[in-house]
């Protein structure tokens, strides 16, 4: 019997780090729900836990549990909601167009540094075209594909990997400067 596909990645996705939320986190997941489900477009809303220790692991778990469009992910300490909304984007990263869409979005104001990000964005787009074929999970499912079109996915990670390690490096620079 062959496992039935994964539908198609969601059309919206929106990422939220919550820390100790546990008061907040059923409000807010329902009112995202509502407003998301209104848009008329498939979602996720992918909530990265930043170790919170008042109960708001449960209680995502919980909520995760009753809808599938809920995607926690849950640290085992505090790292900062930078790390946190990072986690959660890394996640949607395996869609170059949902970061492309992002920075060139109706909420950005035009200015000379929104089109630097903008050219950034794109040109990290033009190296990783493919990244999404390296997170895929179907891979697992249905057995990994020839070595020619696994080659070049695994090229842009690799290429990746080198650009979030010069960011993270650049980061610790500039924390110790």
């Amino acid at each position: 019997m062959t496992p039935a596909r994964r539908a198609p990645p969601p059309t919206l996705s929106v990422v939220a780090p919550v820390y100790n939320e546990h008061a907040s986190l059923p409000e807010f997941v329902r009112r995202m729900t509502a407003v998301l489900t209104g848009l008329g477009e498939t979602w996720e809303l992918v909530i990265v836990d930043d170790g919170s220790g008042d109960g708001s692991t449960q209680i995502l778990e919980g909520l995760a549990a009753g809808d599938r469009r809920i995607r926690p992910v849950i640290f085992s300490r505090n790292f900062g909601h930078q790390i946190a909304a990072t986690a959660g984007l890394y996640l949607l990263a395996r869609s170059m167009a949902a970061i492309q869409a992002i920075a060139a979005g109706p909420l950005v104001e035009p200015s000379v540094a929104q089109r630097v990000a903008r050219f950034c964005v794109d040109a990290v787009a033009l190296l990783l075209p493919r990244l999404d074929a390296v997170t895929r999970t179907e891979w697992l499912l249905y057995g990994a594909p020839d070595a020619a079109a696994f080659a070049g996915p695994m090229g842009a990670l690799v290429v990746y990997l080198a650009l979030l390690t010069a960011a993270g490096l650049f980061d610790f620079y500039r924390r110790n400067a």
